[in-house]
């Protein structure tokens, strides 16, 4: 006959082995997702890597589980100074997105994602140093960059090989003068357009008194062709009036000898206060009286 004490004296020795069974099957199983790959480590050695995905079975508390994500991994590199080949310093910052290609090399020579971050950090920095090195600052500021930046990526991307890692891009996303370069520059480049707008206005004002120099010789030249064709015109007329007039009174002399005469008298009276002393027996008193 089974007593109470006997069930309890059982429980108390099964109870602990269930649990520990229990506990043992949960840490067993893991899942390994699409986009890692899981290495298994027994004693600080590689037992086996698993990359595909599913339910996988370990030996717990004697086997680790290092996890590696196989997907695009982006680095961001801190800001620093680095001298062109001109001899100006630059503040620069930069990224790089790089990805595990052979994953066992990688475990083997980093281990994890942090110690990569760092060593690629590290090629990134001597990289970028020695190649702007070799180019003047202007360079960095034209389409001749990405040629730059193609050349950092092909020396990063040589050395990060060694690592089972392959380098996707990189790039830079900052590239300035630092605060003290910048202003010195500034203040040179507002002189130097205070000189050009200087030397503008120089040219400006003296091609304007080419202009009016030339437009002034074309007014007098305007001018002068003018009287000269006006001078022509009032001769020709003249000769055609003193045709018509000789041609008139030569018919008629008499008349053209009053006419004569009153031209005369006109002009005489035009003149101002001028004053006529006619006598009676003068020809233009006769001319009068006659026409009277």
């Amino acid at each position: 006959m089974v007593t109470n004490n006997n069930i309890n004296a059982k429980f108390k020795i099964l109870g602990p082995l269930l649990a520990f069974l229990a506990l043992s099957l949960s840490l067993s199983l893991f899942t390994v997702k699409e986009n890692e790959t899981i290495f298994l480590i027994e004693f600080g050695k590689i037992i086996r890597n698993i990359d595909n995905a599913g339910l996988q079975i370990r030996i717990p508390f004697v086997q680790e589980i290092v996890s590696l994500d196989k997907r695009l991994v982006q680095v961001d590199t801190p800001a620093r100074e680095v001298i062109s080949l001109d001899q100006k310093r630059l503040i620069v910052d930069a990224y790089v997105k790089y990805k595990i290609t052979d994953a066992y090399i990688f475990f083997q020579t980093l281990r994890s994602h942090d110690i990569a971050e760092n060593r690629i950090k590290t090629i990134l920095d001597s990289s970028m140093r020695r190649v702007i090195a070799t180019v003047p600052l202007s360079a960095l500021l034209t389409e001749q960059r990405s040629s730059i930046m193609k050349e950092v990526k092909e020396n990063v991307f040589a050395q990060a090989e060694a690592f089972g890692v392959k380098i996707i891009d990189v790039r830079i996303i900052r590239a300035e003068l630092p605060v003290e370069n910048s202003e010195a520059i500034f203040a040179r480049m507002r002189t130097d357009r205070e000189i050009e707008a200087k030397q503008l206005r120089a040219q400006g004002q003296e091609e304007g008194e080419k202009i009016r120099a030339r437009a002034d010789r074309d007014v007098r030249e305007i001018l002068a062709e003018a009287s000269k064709n006006a001078d022509i015109i009032k001769g020709k007329a003249e000769n055609k009036a003193s045709y018509v007039y000789s041609s008139s009174f030569s018919k008629d002399p008499e008349f053209y000898s009053f006419y004569r005469t009153m031209e005369a008298y006109k002009k005489s009276a035009n003149k101002n206060n001028s004053k006529a002393i006619i006598t009676p027996t003068g020809d233009f008193w006769n001319n009068l009286k006659h026409n009277k």
